[in-house]
C-alpha cells in the first residue's frame, strides 16, 4: 500500500512539473474554486440542518425585594417567600405559562367525579424530595392537613375550608368537597411539604423550624448554599438543580437570588447588571432597562381595580342614573396613561379581558356631554356653586360623595384623576387617603361612600366571593353591597360548572348584569413587568401572581449549542 501511494504522489510530481507556469496557476485556481464552492456547499447544508439548542450550564442571579423569612408553602405570605417556595417546591399540578393551562406536576393524572365533588390524583412513582425521600400519597395528607390547621393560621386556609383529604393507597390521593366547585383544582399548584421532616412539629416548632430558611422540596432548584450577613439575615441564595425534578433537570447550572432591602436599590442592582431579573418594574424605568440591553416583558395579572359603591351610606348613589353618569364621565384611557404609562389595561367589567379575550364595550370613550344629559334629565340640576342638585320629596340631595382609598402612589394618583374627571359633570367630589386602619375601620366595617381598591379574582375567576349578596358583610368581599337575586343563582351555578365554555358564555351574562345595575365603575387591570438579560425559554402570557413568572424556569437557559435537527430532541432531552 505504502509504494503505491509513493508512486501516485511522483506520478503527480511529475505532472505538476511538466506544466507550464500559466497550467499550473490554472490548475491551482480550478482546485481553490473547487475547494471553496464545496466549504460554501457545506455551510449552506449546515445552515439547513443544523439548529441551535438549550446547553445545561451557565449562571443565572435574580433580584427580589425583601427578606425570606417563611419559605414554606403553607405559611408563606410575601412576595419574596413566594418566589422561593416556587423555586424549591412543586404541587401535584403546575401552570403552564406557554399552554395556557395546568399540567401534571407530582401528579401523574386526575378525575374529577361526575357531580364535581371528587377530585382524586394519582402520583408519579418512582418521585423523591431533594434529600432522597420518596413522595408518597401521605405528604400530601400532611400538606393540606397543616394548611387547615386553624393553630398555623396558614395564608391558605379559606381555599381548603371543607375538603377532605383522603389517602386511598401509596400514590393515590383524594379530596373530597362539600360541593361542586370547579375552581378549587387550582389549590392543587401548593407545594408539597416532606412530611417525615415536618411531622413531629409542634406548632410553634413547625413556625419557628429552620427547614422554612432552608427549605426541603421536590422543585427544580434546592439550597446550595446560603449567603448572610452580619446579623445572621440572608444576602443572597445560591440554588442548584435538582435533577430528580418531575418534570426534568431544568438547564440553568447555577440561580443566585440576592435580596435588596427597598426596590430603588433592587432597580440599581439591575442597572449595573448585577442581576439577570427583576420584577414589579415601574413603567419609566422598564424603559431605561430596555436601553441597558434588557428585555422587558408584561404578564396579565388577574386584578380587576375599580371604584366601588357603598350605596347604604350615601343618598345620591342609589340613584342608578348618577351611577352610570359617573361610568360615562369616566375616561379610563386618560388615567391609564397619565397613571399606569404601559402596565395596565383598561377594564370595563368584573373580569380580566386579557384571560378570557372578552372584548370591551363597544362605546369605552369617556362623554362628559352623555354623563351630563342623563343627569339633566333625571333633574340633577347644577346650583350656583356648580354643584348638581336633585330635590326629592324629602328634601335636596346634592351629589357630593367622598372616594375612600389605601396610601399607595398609584391609588391616590387614580383617586384624584377620577375625581377631577367626576367633577367635570357637576359632582363634589372629596378624596380620601388612609396611611392606617384602612382595612378595620374602612373596608371591614364598610365606613365608605365610594371605595377605590382591587379585587384579586385568581385565575379561574371565582367572583362569589365578591358580588355574592351572602358576602356584603365582613369577612365576606363583596364591597360594593351588591344584591342581585338573578346575579346569586348566577353566581353558584359559575361555581359548579368545569366546562370552559360555559363558563365563559356566563362571565358575559354576568358582566351585562352588572353594567346594567352599575354597583362600581371598574378602571383597570394592571400588568406585572419583568426585565430579564440574557436568558431564553422562558415564556410570556397571563399568570395568577407574581411569583408565578419563575414557574417555567426549569426551560429557561443561558447557555446554546448548535446540533443536527435530527439530534436536536437529544440534545435538549430531560
Amino acid at each position: 500500500m505504502r509504494d503505491i501511494r509513493a508512486h501516485i504522489i511522483t506520478k503527480i510530481t511529475r505532472a505538476m512539473a511538466s506544466l507550464s507556469i500559466t497550467g499550473r496557476i490554472v490548475l491551482w485556481t480550478c482546485i481553490v474554486i473547487f475547494v471553496s464552492a464545496t466549504v460554501w456547499m457545506l455551510c449552506d447544508i449546515s445552515l439547513h440542518f443544523i439548529v441551535t439548542v438549550p446547553e445545561r450550564g451557565g449562571s443565572l442571579t435574580l433580584g427580589s425585594v425583601g427578606s425570606p423569612q417563611l419559605i414554606n408553602p403553607v405559611l408563606a405570605i410575601s412576595t419574596t417567600d413566594k418566589d422561593m417556595v416556587t423555586l424549591i417546591y412543586s404541587g401535584l399540578t403546575r401552570w403552564d405559562i406557554s399552554q395556557h393551562k395546568l399540567i401534571p406536576d407530582l401528579a401523574d393524572h386526575w378525575t374529577i367525579s361526575p357531580d364535581g365533588t371528587i377530585y382524586t390524583f394519582t402520583l408519579k412513582k418512582g418521585l423523591t424530595f431533594q434529600d432522597g425521600t420518596p413522595i408518597t400519597a401521605d405528604d400530601v395528607v400532611f400538606t393540606v392537613h397543616a394548611i387547615q390547621n386553624p393553630q398555623l393560621q396558614s395564608p391558605l386556609a379559606a381555599n381548603w375550608a371543607g375538603v377532605t383529604v383522603k389517602k386511598i393507597d401509596r400514590y393515590t390521593v383524594q379530596f373530597i368537597l362539600p360541593a361542586p366547585y370547579a375552581p378549587f383544582i387550582e389549590n392543587t399548584t401548593v407545594g408539597i411539604l416532606p412530611a417525615h421532616l415536618w411531622q413531629n412539629l409542634s406548632v410553634q416548632e413547625f413556625v419557628q423550624s429552620p427547614l422554612n430558611s432552608k427549605p426541603v422540596g421536590s422543585g427544580p432548584y434546592k439550597i446550595g448554599s446560603i449567603n448572610q450577613g452580619s446579623g445572621g439575615t440572608p444576602i443572597s441564595y445560591t440554588l442548584v438543580p435538582f435533577r430528580s425534578f418531575a418534570l426534568g433537570e431544568p438547564y440553568i447550572s447555577t440561580v443566585t437570588v440576592n435580596f435588596y432591602q427597598d426596590t430603588a436599590t433592587a432597580l440599581a442592582a439591575a442597572a449595573s447588571h448585577q442581576v439577570n431579573e427583576l420584577d414589579d418594574i415601574p413603567d419609566a424605568q422598564s424603559h431605561v432597562l430596555a436601553g441597558d440591553g434588557f428585555s422587558i416583558d408584561r404578564f396579565p395579572l388577574p386584578r380587576v381595580f375599580g371604584v366601588f359603591f357603598n350605596q347604604s351610606q350615601n343618598v345620591a348613589l342609589t340613584d342608578p342614573v348618577v351611577r352610570q353618569a359617573l361610568t360615562d364621565a369616566t375616561d379610563h384611557q386618560a388615567i391609564v396613561k397619565a397613571v399606569f404609562g404601559g402596565t395596565a389595561n383598561p377594564l370595563y367589567g368584573p373580569v380580566p379581558t386579557a384571560f378570557l379575550n372578552m372584548s370591551a364595550p363597544a362605546t369605552t370613550s369617556a362623554s362628559t356631554t352623555l354623563a351630563a344629559t342623563l343627569l339633566d334629565k333625571d333633574g340633577w340640576i347644577l346650583n350656583t356653586n356648580g354643584i348638581r342638585e336633585k330635590k326629592r320629596v324629602t328634601g335636596t340631595t346634592t351629589l357630593s360623595f367622598a372616594i375612600s382609598t389605601d396610601d399607595t402612589p398609584e391609588l391616590v394618583a387614580v383617586a384624584n384623576l377620577l375625581a377631577s374627571q367626576w367633577r367635570a359633570i357637576g359632582a363634589d367630589v372629596a378624596v380620601k387617603v388612609f396611611q392606617s386602619g384602612f382595612e378595620d375601620q374602612v373596608i371591614q366595617p364598610r365606613n365608605y361612600d365610594a371605595l377605590l381598591f382591587g379585587q384579586d379574582v385568581g385565575r379561574d375567576f371565582d367572583l362569589y366571593p365578591f358580588w355574592a349578596s351572602s358576602e356584603i358583610a365582613n369577612p365576606g368581599l363583596n364591597i360594593a353591597l351588591y344584591k342581585n337575586p338573578t346575579a346569586d343563582i348566577l353566581l353558584d351555578e359559575l361555581r359548579a360548572t368545569t366546562s370552559p365554555e360555559i363558563r365563559q358564555q356566563a362571565y358575559v351574562v354576568f358582566a351585562h348584569m352588572l353594567s346594567r345595575d352599575v354597583p362600581a365603575v371598574f378602571l383597570y387591570e394592571p400588568d406585572l413587568i419583568d426585565a430579564r438579560q440574557g436568558i431564553a425559554g422562558g415564556a410570556v402570557g397571563p399568570i395568577a401572581n407574581e411569583n408565578e413568572r419563575l414557574i417555567d424556569i426549569y426551560r429557561w437557559y443561558v447557555e446554546t449549542q448548535d446540533v443536527w435537527k435530527m439530534f436536536a430532541s437529544i440534545a435538549t432531552a430531560p
